[in-house]
């Protein structure tokens, strides 16, 4: 799963939050979404977040399901 041009990201910055731990709180998220879908999932960053301009990927995740919540 890509995610292009992560306006959270951009807004984090605006907003000065700089310490704010993007990957964890992503992967929370999309364990969460899993979860609410009925499914277990395992969640592994492959390409850390970094700072992208719209239409380029801002982060990349592997989602493995794992079965039924």
């Amino acid at each position: 799963l890509g995610i292009y041009g992560c306006s959270a990201r951009e807004a984090l910055a605006k907003w000065g939050a700089k310490a704010y731990d993007c990957a964890r709180f992503t992967k929370a998220v999309l364990e969460g979404l899993a979860l609410g879908l009925g499914l277990r999932v395992e969640v592994e960053l492959l390409r850390p977040p970094r700072r992208a301009g719209r239409g380029e990927e801002s982060c990349r995740w592997r989602l493995k399901v794992l079965g039924e919540a």
